[in-house]
C-alpha cells in the first residue's frame, strides 16, 4: 500500500467550482449569521469560530458580547482559503 504524497498523486480529485461549493455550504446561512450559524456551516466548534473572529481571521461585528458575521464576509473567508489561509 502507498501512503503519503505518492498515494495522493495517484488519485484524481474532482471538485466543484468554488462558487458552487459556497452555494452548497451557505444554502441555509442567513444574511447576518451568529457564531452558531457559522459553526454549523463550516462544521467547526463555536469556540473555534469565536477565536477566528477575535484573531481577525474571520471578519465579524461584535455587538456587546455577541459576534455577527455577514454572509458576504463568510463567503470571502471561504474564497480566501478559510481556516487554511495564512
Amino acid at each position: 500500500m502507498i501512503y503519503g504524497k505518492e498515494a495522493h498523486d495517484s488519485r484524481q480529485e474532482v471538485s466543484a467550482p468554488v462558487s458552487m461549493e459556497n452555494d452548497l455550504i451557505l444554502s441555509d446561512f442567513p444574511q447576518v449569521g451568529t457564531i452558531e450559524d457559522v459553526a454549523n456551516a463550516m462544521q467547526l466548534k463555536p469556540a473555534a469560530v469565536r477565536q477566528l473572529c477575535r484573531e481577525g481571521k474571520l471578519a465579524a461585528i461584535k455587538c456587546g458580547t455577541l459576534w455577527r458575521v455577514p454572509r458576504p464576509w463568510l463567503e470571502e473567508f471561504i474564497l480566501k482559503g478559510g481556516c487554511h489561509a495564512g
